[in-house]
């Protein structure tokens, strides 16, 4: 088969495939076009072709009832309300104590139809209040607070409210009586409201809920009964101890008390604890009288105060105070060494007369003196 044979068989090929193509297509249409008429009259569709078909949907058009007419909707006929603001201002306590804290509200509300831009809220603290840090807060806005002065500035929606919370103290030396009035104002079109909340400051705070009383089947125990406190005489180097008894009663400590005079005024007060006695030692002085006296402790009190018993300690003078009742004086010029003492008339007074131009006088003061060993 030569070059051109070939070429011819090719030819006539392709005619067949392509003849045999536009056949598959044209059946293919014909059954999309079978297919849609049945899926139309199965679902009640009128076929888009013929005039009787035109005809039936004109006619089914004619039975179909028309629209009714439009109504006018009577809140289109409405007039819309301007912005109608109100402002209410409260506080969480009535009453309270001076150093209390205090929580305040405030609330704008819109009653209106409409937005009310630009709204300002003011409050300025009493002098007796003080604005907690970190308390302001508002539920839109924007808000601060600057020397006293709470603020706060946006708008409220219609029909809606805003609302303010912030704390403030009460100032410790507020006297009771004291009314506290805060006063919150909000200004819109030059339009004021204002509102105010207002505080006593009492003595005690009320009592706000129930108070459950423990039941006491019997009294607590008495305190104890006074110890017998007895003192040793000073030694040598000037101490001595004082001891007591353990009275009973619980006993769990005691109380010592020192003082130069015997209606212990300024007092020195010793906490032995538990023990039943204590050593004391002073330094040499001016003063050596010392009154003691002791009382039991338990967990339910003190007892009354024992015996109280007067120590005299050594005696020494230092001559570095003024106050230690030394006097000086000089003799007479008679030349004559004579000198004697003499107790007059039982008076306590010493008598000290000294004949000598040269000497002089000392008289010390009559103090007390320790009992011999």
């Amino acid at each position: 088969m030569d070059i051109r044979e070939r070429r011819r068989l090719r030819r006539e090929r392709r005619q067949r495939l392509h003849i045999t193509s536009v056949s598959v297509i044209i059946t293919l249409l014909l059954t999309l076009v079978l297919v849609s008429t049945l899926f139309a009259q199965v679902n009640g569709e009128t076929p888009p072709a013929g005039e009787d078909q035109v005809g039936e949907e004109t006619r089914d058009a004619v039975d179909v009832p028309s629209d009714p007419p439009v109504q006018d909707d009577d809140r289109n006929n409405q007039e819309l309300l301007p912005p109608e603001l109100s402002i209410d201002k409260q506080v969480d306590e009535a009453t309270a104590r001076a150093g209390e804290t205090l929580a305040y509200t405030v609330v704008i509300s819109n009653g209106g139809d409409s937005a009310a831009q630009n709204v300002v809220m003011t409050d300025t603290l009493p002098l007796e209040l003080t604005y907690v840090e970190g308390s302001l807060n508002a539920s839109g806005g924007i808000w601060g607070h600057t020397s006293g002065v709470i603020t706060w500035t946006g708008s409220v929606m219609n029909n809606d409210e805003v609302t303010i919370v912030f704390e403030a103290d009460i100032g410790e030396n507020t006297p009771p009586g004291t009314t506290i009035t805060n006063t919150a104002e909000a200004v819109w079109n030059n339009n004021q409201y204002t509102d105010s909340a207002t505080t006593t400051i009492v003595d005690e705070p009320g009592i706000t809920g129930t108070s459950y009383l423990p039941i006491i089947f019997s009294p607590p125990p008495e305190p104890p009964n006074p110890p017998t406190l007895v003192v040793s005489r000073p030694s040598f180097n000037n101490t001595w101890v004082a001891s007591w008894n353990n009275p009973g009663g619980g006993t769990i400590g005691y109380e010592l008390q020192e003082s130069f005079s015997p209606d212990f005024s300024n007092p020195v007060t010793y906490d032995p604890g538990g023990a039943l006695s204590t050593q004391i030692q002073h330094e040499l002085g001016i003063n050596n009288e010392y009154f003691y006296r002791v009382r039991a402790l338990n967990q339910w009190g003190a007892s009354a105060w024992s015996n109280a018993v007067l120590v005299i300690s050594g005696y020494r003078d230092g001559f570095d105070t003024s106050i230690n009742n030394w006097g000086i004086r000089r003799t007479t010029y008679i030349e004559r060494v004579q000198a004697f003492h003499e107790v007059r008339n039982n008076n306590g007074l010493l008598i000290m007369r000294i004949e000598d131009s040269w000497d002089w006088g000392i008289a010390s003061p009559m103090v007390k003196a320790p009992s011999p060993p």
